[in-house]
């Protein structure tokens, strides 16, 4: 059993989606029941007008099972069923999942189990709470937009332009009014950029910086002013205390600073950035009682068939709890809600 780590993409994408594509993940989740291509939109095979393929990934998984029964009676094993094939790849793809994050987590000395597990991902969902298990962690969050959350992150993020141009000059009071002239510059070249991409000056912040190092070394530290309001000179005024912050870093960095030495400013950068205007999330409407499912539905879990409740995402308001086995369906993304876990709806809508 092998998953990964090359992907199908959108094109040709799984089996199921007509284009002559390989047996994936996704595939699997299909023939266990976590997939419902009733409400999958009709953008598939080779008109990118047909549903998903179920026949066709049934066949494919149909041909892999025998293949590995053939195996398991010349060595003696049971014979598998399809949907016990298809758990097989979903186990293996979840370990693969959990590998990385191990490695990220417990292998620097934090425990999972004290921590909660962030969903991403249109395919997400239909793996958070058994990951989550092999883990050991109790709580899992789905943000309501986790199908596309990379892309909604994108559109709500700040957008820098940095601009930098070569000084070296010395960094005295008699250079101060190029080295401000310079920063001037890259200031104006900040605010046009950010302007052009629609942040008008209210949103804007701009971040000043000189690299800056002692005369006859070789190590530069990129260096940001202290308070503004520090200073006699205009450069200071304007900008902040330079050179206060250039002597507090070398002693941090390295433990003394040289005296009687000129420092050098290298290269002068101006960091814009765009601040964007993240709108505040509603909270949806609440209700305390039981939620109705759309019907039931045969899921496999682990070795065997279970009755569980279908539920649309867009019917359930905060407070409601979800037990499963269940499965969440969403405009973005299928949640599959495991055996032994409750899902509950918050007042902004995530799960």
């Amino acid at each position: 059993y092998v998953v990964g780590p090359d992907s199908a993409g959108a094109n040709p994408g799984p089996t199921c989606y007509k284009k002559g594509g390989p047996l994936t993940v996704t595939d699997a989740n299909l023939v266990l029941g976590r997939l419902f291509p009733e409400f999958f939109p009709k953008i598939f095979g080779k008109t990118e007008s047909e549903p998903l393929d179920v026949e066709a990934t049934f066949i494919e998984f149909t041909k892999i099972t025998s293949a590995i029964n053939k195996h398991n009676v010349e060595s003696g094993k049971p014979k598998l069923t399809v949907q016990e094939v298809a758990m097989g790849f979903i186990q293996v793809a979840n370990e693969a999942m959990c590998r990385p994050i191990r490695a990220l987590t417990q292998s620097r000395g934090f425990d999972t189990s004290k921590h909660a597990l962030s969903c991403f991902g249109g395919a997400g969902g239909q793996h958070a709470c058994a990951i989550a298990k092999e883990l050991g962690m109790k709580t899992v969050l789905i943000h309501k937009y986790a199908g596309i959350l990379s892309a909604y992150g994108m559109a709500l993020a700040d957008v820098v332009h940095e601009a930098q141009k070569p000084c070296g000059l010395v960094f005295e009071e008699q250079n101060f009014s190029a080295i401000r002239n310079l920063l001037d510059e890259l200031s104006q070249d900040c605010r046009v950029s950010l302007k052009a991409q629609g942040f008008d000056g209210s949103d804007v912040v701009l971040e000043p910086y000189l690299h800056l190092r002692y005369s006859g070394t070789d190590c530069a530290l990129m260096i940001a002013p202290d308070d503004v309001k520090s200073g006699s000179d205009e450069l200071s005024k304007t900008y902040g205390d330079f050179l206060s912050a250039f002597l507090k870093r070398y002693q941090k960095e390295f433990g003394f600073t040289l005296e009687n030495r000129f420092v050098i400013v290298d290269d002068v950068r101006v960091r814009g950035c765009g601040k964007s205007k993240t709108p505040e999330e509603q909270d949806i409407e609440s209700d305390e009682s039981t939620p109705t499912p759309i019907k039931l539905a045969r899921v496999f879990f682990e070795h065997h068939w279970m009755d569980t409740k279908v539920f649309i995402r867009e019917n359930l308001l905060a407070g409601h709890k979800v037990v499963g086995p269940a499965v969440i369906i969403d405009k973005l993304s299928t949640i599959i809600v495991e055996p032994f876990c409750t899902a509950k709806i918050t007042k902004k809508g995530d799960i």
